[in-house]
C-alpha cells in the first residue's frame, strides 16, 4: 500500500546539478540547500504510524553516525513528539523536512512547524532515501540520475 509520495528539492545554485554525484557529496551539500517533501496519499496514515516507520529507518543510521543507543532513542523520541504534537494526518497532508545547517525544520500542513537542532538526525533522514539501503531504491535511483542528467538551463 502506497502511503505517501516523496520528492527531494535541491536549490538551483547547488553544484550537484549536472554532475555525477555520490551519497557523501549529497549529504554534505544538503544543509541549507535541500528539502524533502512527503505528501500523504492514504487515509491509513496516522502521526504514530509515520513516526514509527521513520524511526525504524532512522535508528540504524543514527547509530552508524556514532550515536549511542540511549542518545539515538532520545533524538528519536523528540522527533516522534513533533508528529504527536502536529496536526492530524489525512490524505493530502504535506510534510516538509528542510535540511538546515544546524539540523532539521519540520513543517506539517500549512500552520505547524518545529525545529530539531540535531545535525545527525537531518543526515540520517536524508540517508533514509539516498543511501545504499534506501527505503525506496527507485526514488534513490531517480535522484542520482536526475542530478547527473539535469544541468539547469540546458535543454
Amino acid at each position: 500500500v502506497k502511503v505517501y509520495a516523496v520528492a527531494l528539492y535541491l536549490n538551483e545554485g547547488s553544484k550537484l546539478w549536472g554532475a555525477s554525484t555520490t551519497v557523501p557529496a549529497l549529504l554534505k551539500e544538503a544543509p541549507g540547500k535541500a528539502s524533502l517533501q512527503l505528501v500523504i496519499t492514504s487515509s491509513l496514515v496516522t502521526q504514530a504510524k509515520l513516526a514509527d516507520a521513520l524511526t525504524e529507518s532512522l535508528r540504524p543510521r543514527l547509530e552508524k553516525l556514532g550515536l549511542k543507543q540511549e542518545e539515538a532513542s532520545k533524538v528519536l523520541a523528540d522527533f516522534g513528539n513533533i508528529f504527536a504534537k502536529g496536526p492530524r494526518m489525512k490524505k493530502g497532508t504535506v510534510i516538509l523536512f528542510k535540511f538546515e545547517k544546524n539540523g532539521l525544520k519540520v513543517t506539517i500542513g500549512k500552520s505547524y512547524s518545529a525545529q530539531m537542532k540535531h545535525k545527525a538526525l537531518a543526515r540520517a533522514l536524508l540517508s533514509t532515501y539516498v543511501d545504499a539501503k534506501a527505503v525506496s531504491p527507485y526514488f534513490r535511483s531517480a535522484i542520482f540520475s536526475n542530478l547527473a542528467a539535469d544541468s539547469l538551463g540546458a535543454n
